[in-house]
């Protein structure tokens, strides 16, 4: 899956491409809104995880913007504020300092639907022996 990172937060941004990176992902990072715009000119993603309060946007704005240009994209919203305090409009939320199991959670979620996989698997069959 191919994934764009935005945070203006630079350690931030890059430990998470970072950790994205090691899970086999190809992963991307734009530190302001201007470079994510720019990146989504170049390329297609599958997923946005977008910092909320950047200096010259929101990251709610910048995914509205991300989605005219990417139909399709899935955009995850982090940020350090309550979600109740973010009109998140069905958009995906991840409290900071993010949670890496909750975090794969969803990139294993998105991965599912984009693959047109059930969300639900078992994964526990029982051992038969045949005789």
């Amino acid at each position: 899956m191919r994934i764009l990172v935005i945070d203006d937060d630079r350690p931030h941004g890059e430990s998470l491409l970072d950790l994205l990176q090691s899970k086999g992902h190809e992963a991307l990072y734009a530190e302001t809104d201007a470079d994510a715009r720019w990146l989504a000119d170049l390329l297609r993603f599958d997923l946005a995880i977008l910092d909320h309060d950047m200096p010259e946007t929101s990251g709610l704005h910048l995914a509205a913007v991300l989605a005219e240009k990417l139909p399709g994209l899935l955009c995850v919203i982090v940020s350090a504020r309550p979600a109740s305090e973010i009109p998140l409009g069905g958009l995906r939320f991840l409290p900071k300092p993010l949670a890496i199991p909750a975090l794969l959670e969803i990139l294993l979620e998105f991965e599912r639907k984009k693959e047109g996989a059930p969300l639900v698997v078992r994964s526990d069959f029982p051992m038969v022996k045949y005789r």
